[in-house]
């Protein structure tokens, strides 16, 4: 295997990043006019961050989080490219987000993520995130809508 880079998002990467991202909407059968035509305008407010993962120069995985409030961070835009799924590098790419959380001051790292997807699930009980249910809507999170609620399932690690 080829050297693995995990970075912050650069500006030259920002549309190869969409396109990734599109291909693993379309891969789950999400609508991928979602997305919008840039990753860094999604992750553009302060206490954001974006990072892509790259194989001989190609995104083959994605991870940021975006600022909630002082303390909480929510986990976005987490995806590896189906061939390095189960390689270890979900891991690897989980806790450099982790850090870099805690590096941003966050004291919790949120996320949703539909309860259809066992694996991802599975994924992240096992990185140590707790299921929560008390979910309040917010601005920045499209999955704390009420309609969200239905159907997806919420988790949370301490920092």
């Amino acid at each position: 295997m080829n050297t693995i880079e995990i970075q912050l998002l650069i500006p030259e990467d920002d549309q190869d990043a969409v396109e990734f991202c599109r291909k693993i909407y379309s891969e789950m059968g999400f609508p991928e006019d979602t997305l919008g035509s840039s990753v860094a305008a999604i992750f553009s407010e302060p206490g954001d961050a974006f990072v892509t993962v790259k194989q001989d120069e190609r995104i083959i995985g994605t991870g940021g989080f975006l600022r909630l409030s002082k303390g909480d961070a929510l986990l976005k835009r987490f995806y590896l490219a189906k061939r390095m799924r189960g390689s270890g590098l979900a891991p690897r790419l989980f806790s450099d987000l982790v850090d870099k959380a805690r590096a941003f001051g966050y004291s919790t790292l949120l996320l949703d993520v539909p309860s259809t997807n066992k694996r991802a699930i599975r994924f992240y009980e096992k990185e140590g995130m707790q299921e929560f249910f008390a979910v309040s809507p917010h601005p920045r999170w499209e999955g704390s809508s009420p309609e969200r609620q239905k159907t997806d399932r919420y988790f949370r690690l301490k920092l």
